[in-house]
Parts: structure tokens; sequence; C-alpha cells
């Protein structure tokens, strides 16, 4: 047919988020609540934050780790000898779901939860606990604010709990 188009393009597939509704308004609930060193509700520090983020996307229970009263070399230590990361594997870059260990310089002092939540640049970030609440980050905006990118972890074999 004289004017057809030999190479009709192919209509992208629609983008399904992993989560479903309510996980997703789960984790919108959580961005701007306070940050609280003693990790008290209705306020989080980073890992009682990661935790529930854990408990929203995978239904499984984190042990608690008592942060408040640590120095920050031994919330590094933390990170990186607690029994729970031994269930942990580094992975190469991170994906939807994954711990990110941030840090001032090459040390983890902190972690968040990257989130794929859409198909946009804008809608791939870490959800994370710091001063004065709970945001939802790009990875850019997070190294612009000085936090380094140490390491993404993903879990060896999540088990429901």
């Amino acid at each position: 047919v004289p004017g057809a188009d030999l190479h009709p393009r192919r209509v992208p597939d629609p983008v399904v988020s992993p989560l479903d509704p309510g996980q997703l308004a789960a984790l919108q609930a959580l961005v701007g609540a306070p940050y609280d060193a003693r990790d008290r509700r209705p306020g989080f520090h980073c890992w009682g934050l990661f935790r529930e983020v854990q408990r929203i996307l995978f239904e499984v229970d984190l042990p608690e780790v008592d942060i408040a009263e640590m120095s920050v070399r031994a919330r590094a230590r933390a990170f990186t000898t607690a029994p729970e990361r031994r269930r942990w594997q580094r992975i190469a870059a991170p994906r939807h779901g994954c711990a990110v260990l941030l840090g001032r310089r090459d040390v983890p002092i902190h972690i968040g939860c990257y989130l794929e939540l859409g198909p946009l640049p804008c809608d791939r970030g870490v959800i994370h606990a710091a001063r004065p609440a709970v945001s939802f980050d790009s990875l850019a905006h997070l190294e612009f604010a000085g936090w380094r990118m140490i390491a993404c972890l993903e879990r060896a074999c999540p088990e429901r709990t």
C-alpha cells in the first residue's frame, strides 16, 4: 500500500509497578515521618525505617538494632558484621527493594531502601530516614547532599516470617 509504514513502531508495554496499591500507599505514608534517633513512632531512624519498608515490600521481619547510642564507628561495624548481614549479598547495581548502604566517605553509616515506582528516572530512588524526616531521594540528590553509595545489598534468600 503506497504510503504505508513498512516498519510499524512497536508500542511499548505498559510499565507495571512492582507494588500493589496498598504497598504504595503504605510507603507514601512514611515519607515526611519525623526522624527519631530512638526509633519511636511516629518517627524512625534509618534502620527502623529500613525494617518497616522490608516488612511492607516482602513481609519480612528484620531484627531490631538500637543505633541511637552507637558511635559512627560502632554503627559502621554493625552494618558490616551484624548476624543479619550474612543473609545479604552485594549486587552490582541497585534493584527494587535492595538495601543501599550510604556514607560520607567509604564507611557505611546510613541505610535506605532502593525503590522503582515507575518508568521515569524520578520514579527511582532511595527511601531513608535522616534529619529532619523520612524522604525519597534520587541517587543524584543523595550524592549532591554529600552521601556516597557504598554498597547495594539484596537478601540472599528472603524468608517469609
